[in-house]
C-alpha cells in the first residue's frame, strides 16, 4: 500500500493552476510517481485525514498555505483533544497568500517564489522531519460549553488583528479587490484602511494561571511561529519548538494617545523586544486563557456597514462565532513532524 498522499487545496492562492506545472517536480522530489493525489473539499478535510489515518498513511504533502496546514493539523486532534499525528510527517509546498508558517520553518522573512519552491522541494527530497509545537485552541460559550476546536501552527491575531485578517480574506475595498488583495500586501492595506472603524474589546488574558493583561484591547498576537502578514516579525526570540506560546498585546488608546503611541510602536518594531514600551504587554506561557465576557456587544459578526468582523483568527482563518466568550490555548510540545531543510 502506498503510504504517501499529496493533498492539494485548490482554494489556496495559485495552487490549483500551479499544481499542473509543478506536479512532475514534486513527484520527482518524492521519488515516487505512484503517490496518491487528492484535492481538498470544503468542510471535508477532517474526513479525508481520518481516512488517511485509517489507511496507514504516514506522509502527507500539502499544496497550499498556512490555513491548509492548520486544517490538517486540526484534523489530527481527536474529539477529546488528544493529538493523533505522532506517526504522520508533513511536507509543504507553499501556495498561500502569506506562507508565514513556511517562512518560520525556513527562518527567513523574505523569500522569493522561486527560492520558496526550491526550499520546499529540497525539504521533500531529503525527508528530514523536524518536530515542532502545535497549539490546541478551544472555543467556549458563556456556559463553558465547547463550541469548536482548532490547531494553531503559526500565529493567531486577535482584536483589531483578527478584523484585519477577516478584511483581507474578504478582499474589502477597491485595493482589496485588486491584484494586491491576493498578495502578502493585503494585510498592510487592510490594516491602514480599516482603522477608522476600530473599537476596543475588554479582555482578561491569563498565562499559566497568572493574569498578564486585563482591560480594553486594541490588538494582539499569539505567536507559535515567527512571522505573519506576509513576513512581519512581531517579537524577537520566538521558537516554534520550545514548548511555549508567546504573547504580544497592545492596549486600547484614545485617539489622542494613539497618535502619540503609534510612532513609538513603529519605532520599536525593527527591534521586536518591546521592553518598557508604553501600552505593550509581552509574555510567554504553555497555556493561555482569554475571557471575552462582553464580546457579543463589542464585536458583532457584522459591522454597521454590513462587513463581517472577527475578534480572532487562527493561521489566517477568521473565527466567525458571536457565541464565543472564552478561548483556551495549550501548547503541545514538539507534536507535529514537518519536513524542513
Amino acid at each position: 500500500m502506498n503510504r504517501t498522499v499529496i493533498l492539494v487545496n485548490p482554494a489556496s492562492g495559485g495552487a490549483s493552476n500551479a499544481w499542473d506545472l509543478f506536479e512532475p517536480r514534486v513527484l520527482e522530489s518524492l521519488g515516487d510517481a505512484s503517490c496518491e493525489i487528492e484535492w481538498t473539499k470544503k468542510g471535508e478535510i477532517r474526513s479525508q485525514v481520518e481516512s488517511f489515518l485509517a489507511r496507514g498513511v504516514d506522509k502527507i504533502v500539502l499544496i497550499g498555505g498556512d490555513g491548509t496546514v492548520s486544517d490538517v493539523a486540526s484534523s489530527l486532534f481527536s474529539t477529546s483533544g488528544e493529538w493523533l499525528g505522532n506517526q504522520i510527517s508533513i511536507g509543504i509546498i507553499p501556495f498561500g497568500r502569506g506562507n508565514d508558517f513556511f517562512r518560520t520553518l525556513a527562518g527567513k522573512s523574505m523569500i522569493s517564489e522561486k527560492n520558496r519552491l526550491k526550499l520546499a522541494l529540497g525539504a521533500i527530497e531529503k525527508k528530514m522531519a523536524r518536530e515542532v509545537d502545535v497549539v490546541r485552541v478551544d472555543f467556549f460559550d458563556k456556559n463553558k460549553k465547547l463550541l469548536s476546536r482548532r490547531a494553531l501552527v503559526n500565529v493567531s491575531s486577535f482584536g483589531y488583528g483578527g478584523r484585519v485578517v477577516q478584511r483581507a480574506k474578504d478582499r474589502v475595498g477597491i485595493l482589496g479587490r485588486s491584484f494586491l488583495g491576493a498578495t502578502g500586501l493585503a494585510y498592510l492595506l487592510q490594516t491602514i484602511t480599516g482603522l477608522p472603524e476600530v473599537s476596543p474589546t475588554n479582555v482578561r488574558i491569563t498565562g499559566d494561571g497568572q493574569i498578564v493583561f486585563e482591560g480594553p484591547l486594541f490588538s494582539g498576537f499569539f505567536l507559535n511561529g515567527r512571522f505573519n502578514a506576509g513576513g512581519v516579525e512581531w517579537l524577537k526570540g520566538c521558537h516554534i519548538d520550545d514548548g511555549f506560546l508567546d504573547l504580544i498585546a497592545f492596549e486600547w488608546q484614545s485617539r489622542e494617545k494613539f497618535i502619540v503611541r503609534l510612532p513609538q510602536w513603529l519605532k520599536e518594531l525593527p527591534f521586536r523586544w518591546w521592553k518598557n514600551v508604553p501600552g505593550v504587554t509581552v509574555g510567554s506561557a504553555r497555556k493561555w486563557d482569554i475571557e471575552l465576557s462582553d464580546i457579543a456587544s463589542e464585536m458583532p459578526t457584522t459591522s454597521e456597514t454590513g462587513e463581517k468582523t472577527s475578534f480572532i483568527e487562527v493561521d489566517g482563518d477568521p473565527i466567525e462565532n458571536s457565541a464565543i466568550t472564552s478561548i483556551s490555548m495549550e501548547c503541545v510540545h514538539r507534536a507535529m513532524k514537518v519536513w524542513s531543510l
